[in-house]
């Protein structure tokens, strides 16, 4: 299983600035709600087109921050939606707030850092 967060993966692509790592951190954490969420309304109005855009933007945020458990299970959402088959997407998304749920901790610490 990939790590929770690679925290060092994040302060290289910033050189180091843990000021800069704080900021993109507080920016995903004040995203993540309006994302989740829009991804949960995607879903429960079967559109598959948005929840493969909602899935790959929230990807993309998790790959940067190098959360990579995260990204992969936004990842498996994502391709749901590409390939229209929401038929088996609550548990991947179930899977994917559990990995969020993983990663808030290691975020706020990385924060605080």
């Amino acid at each position: 299983m990939p790590a929770v967060l690679d925290p060092d993966r994040l302060l290289d692509a910033l050189d180091g600035d843990v000021e800069e790592v704080r900021g993109v951190v507080a920016l995903f954490t004040a995203q993540r709600t309006d994302l989740v969420a829009q991804l949960r309304d995607a879903i429960g109005r079967a559109a598959a087109r948005d929840v493969h855009e909602v899935a790959h933007s929230l990807k993309g945020a998790l790959a940067t921050l190098g959360a990579d458990a995260a990204a992969e299970a936004a990842l498996q959402v994502e391709r749901m939606g590409r390939a229209g088959d929401l038929a088996t997407v609550a548990p991947a998304f179930a899977a994917l707030e559990r990995e969020l749920e993983r990663l808030q901790p290691e975020l706020d610490r990385l924060a605080a850092a």
